[in-house]
């Protein structure tokens, strides 16, 4: 890789300055590399080779052997202490310096350090307000002489990175609440201290003591966010997803003069989404071999009987004797109290409390959690089980907890919902009278929930917060969806990755492959005949294009046999060790087949077989295994039924709303966000064509991804919250 050209267009488009040990600068290098072609799967060893091999570590040997009398080791962006958090020294101009000041030594210091603890008037001015941020130790002007107050107005003015952060700010002053935006009129007035040259060191002291004290101000492991967390999920408001010159700095201001500790987001969200995981018990699992009931239900079910019998069984009320109780619509309250007996709920206010201590999370986070637990508890016996009313009063209550996590804290509320989400629709259709059970195993295909109705369909619950209005579920891979079509022959034609054992091109070998060239030849033609014309795509290709296809999928296929074979003879270590080396060998050889690939599957073919809305996905991954994915898939939706399928999605409107809808699936693959995953990776078993439900055939605006980043449809750049 031409390292220079490389990092001063992706400094162009993304960063001016690239840290790729900032996992928001990974999310954007990753949409970088797809920008410029390369397949997802091999994004992750291309930003593998940048952490490791990226030219950005001391080499300096004079360097190294002080790290070394220091007792420090390499952290990737500077020196620290071996099992410490954070760095102590960065190499600067080839020496290793200090981060931030020395203690104070001389008497000037002494003294400023003495009037950094004096006591603070609280009566000079400013407003101080106890519901924001605790106890606060003074307001802004309180640091300030009267001469110094023309000082800072000016300051403000010309410090370029005080000035980018108010603009950054205002940008998004209006998702804060009255209270919040005076505590950040108070903040840059204490900003402004910390940047004002005339101030004493005692003064910027305590301008830094404030900050952290009032606006819990903490920083991520490297230092480039400032995050403010009494604004819930605004934190980032001045460093946005990936931190700014101006975030950065603030954080390093700050650090000269009192410590800032760390603030694990993705840890917290990552904690918090575990604990709200529902949970009903593994003493409530009843088992096909344990109950004839069970093995029944499914057996005879259109649609979970399609399921491999292996993940059958349901969570359920038992009876004395310990069989259990069904229909669950004749035994609606008992499986109502067992919903809401789910530790979960409880479990995630333990959590959340915690971080509420160490001011990592709004106690706004807790409350929304405890009156929602509160509620519940109410609503067996205020009302009759089952009834409208009730199924009203769950929804409602489900409701107004979005509605409270939200406004704490929005990245919080994501983590909790999207695990509570599934529990709301069952709990709201118990509460009705339906009959519906929770699924056992955490595999089942589809699904996060059994309803029997008159379509007999399985829900899959999908959960995307924001106000884009068109949300996208977890995305689920081709091979568990299709395995509910009601075709048998067409449920195992998908497979995860090239050069699976039996799915070398991504779909079964029994339909492309032959026992020599020209066989293989033919049959991939036939395939691609009979499985657009089975759908009406017949005209897609000619017969000419057909058979170019065909060739040139065979040619790949024995490329990929020739590589698997090279790649064996050299003994690799392992599975992920054997994959790691085919890549690069595929990679030698992959780019010349897409293209090929590509001078026949256009837009408008691309269009004409998964939709308009997934030629962006597919227009750079043109490899013959995508493109035999494709075709297959096209006609397995079109030919599905919907799966037997319904989706559920609950969500903010561009109100501010919350809302829950449920789509019964379709047979048009642009209601569905389809993608390509066909590399195995250390820790991946690819997955294939990759499936999310939308549902209203639009693009969106914003996708939100797994992780909570929100990312622009239209450039794949993540947008700043």
């Amino acid at each position: 890789m031409d390292w220079n050209k490389f990092f001063n267009d992706f400094a162009d488009k993304y960063y001016s300055v690239p840290d790729f040990t900032n996992e928001e600068h990974v999310y954007a290098l990753q949409n970088y590399l797809i920008e410029q072609g390369m397949l997802i799967e091999d994004v992750d060893y291309a930003i593998k080779t940048l952490l490791f091999e990226a030219p950005n570590k001391p080499v300096d040997d004079k360097v190294k052997q002080q790290a070394k009398k220091l007792g420090l080791v390499w952290k990737r962006v500077g020196y620290g202490k071996e099992g410490e958090k954070g760095i102590t020294h960065k190499v600067k101009d080839g020496k290793l310096e200090p981060v931030g000041d020395e203690e104070p030594k001389d008497d000037k210091e002494k003294k400023d350090k003495e009037d950094d603890d004096r006591p603070i008037n609280l009566a000079k001015g400013g407003k101080v307000d106890a519901q924001l941020g605790g106890d606060r130790d003074a307001a802004a002007m309180d640091m300030m002489d009267k001469d110094d107050v023309g000082k800072t107005i000016q300051d403000e003015k010309t410090h370029k990175n005080v000035s980018a952060s108010k603009k950054k700010y205002e940008e998004r002053r209006d998702n804060l609440s009255e209270k919040q935006q005076n505590l950040m009129d108070e903040a840059f007035k204490v900003m402004s201290v910390l940047y004002n040259e005339d101030s004493s060191r005692g003064k910027k002291r305590r301008a830094a003591k404030w900050l952290v004290k009032n606006l819990k101000m903490s920083t991520n492991a490297n230092g480039k966010k400032a995050y403010f967390n009494t604004l819930g999920g605004n934190r980032k408001i001045i460093s946005g997803t990936a931190g700014t010159k101006a975030s950065e700095d603030l954080v390093n201001q700050v650090r000269k003069y009192t410590s800032l500790d760390e603030f694990d987001s993705k840890g917290i969200t990552t904690k918090l989404s575990s604990a709200a995981k529902p949970d009903l018990g593994k003493e409530n699992v009843i088992l096909p071999k344990n109950s004839k009931v069970v093995d029944n239900f499914f057996r005879n079910h259109p649609v979970t009987s399609r399921v491999r019998d292996g993940l059958w069984g349901v969570f359920g009320v038992k009876d004395v004797d310990g069989s259990i109780k069904m229909p669950s619509s004749d035994h609606s309250k008992e499986y109502l109290e067992q919903s809401f007996n789910n530790p979960a709920l409880q479990n995630t206010i333990n959590a959340a409390s915690e971080y509420v201590k160490n001011g990592n999370v709004d106690k706004g986070v807790v409350k929304a959690l405890q009156r929602h637990q509160k509620r519940l508890s109410r609503i067996t016996s205020k009302y009759d089980i089952p009834s409208d009313e009730a199924s009203e009063a769950v929804g409602k209550s489900y409701n107004e907890m979005m509605v409270g996590l939200h406004e704490s804290d929005s990245e919080v509320a994501s983590a909790i919902m999207k695990q509570l989400a599934e529990n709301r629709l069952y709990e709201e259709e118990l509460a009705k009278g339906e009959e519906v059970y929770l699924p056992s195993n955490g595999s089942f295909p589809g699904g996060d929930k059994i309803k029997v109705d008159g379509l007999e369909r399985v829900t899959l619950v999908s959960v995307k917060w924001g106000k884009a209005g068109r949300t996208y579920g977890c995305p689920a891979n081709a091979k568990a969806v299709t395995s509910l079509h009601p075709d048998e022959k067409k449920r195992f034609n998908q497979g995860q990755y090239v050069g699976e054992d039996g799915h070398t091109l991504l779909i079964t070998d029994d339909l492309i492959k032959g026992d020599s060239k020209e066989e293989t030849i033919k049959k991939t033609d036939d395939f691609i005949n009979s499985t657009l014309g089975e759908v009406a795509l017949g005209s897609v290709l000619d017969e000419n294009e057909r058979k170019t296809v065909a060739s040139t999928c065979s040619d790949y296929m024995d490329e990929i046999d020739r590589i698997k074979k090279e790649v064996k003879d050299t003994n690799p270590a392992d599975a992920t060790d054997y994959w790691k080396r085919f890549n690069v060998k595929l990679k030698e050889i992959e780019q010349d087949y897409k293209d090929k690939m590509r001078d026949v599957f256009d837009d408008d073919k691309i269009a004409a077989l998964v939709g308009e809305n997934n030629v962006v996905n597919f227009k750079n991954h043109t490899s013959p295994d995508v493109i035999l994915g494709i075709i297959e898939i096209a006609n397995n939706i079109r030919t599905s039924q919907g799966y037997g399928l319904s989706h559920n999605k609950q969500y903010y409107d561009k109100e501010g709303n919350p809302q829950s809808k449920t789509d019964v699936g379709t047979t048009d693959p642009n209601d569905y966000a389809l993608r390509p995953r066909n590399k195995r990776t250390a820790g991946r078993a690819g997955g294939g064509i990759q499936l999310s439900f939308t549902g209203d055939g639009k693009s969106a605006d914003v996708e939100l991804t797994d992780n909570g980043s929100r990312v622009d449809a239209k450039t794949g750049k993540i947008n700043e919250i």
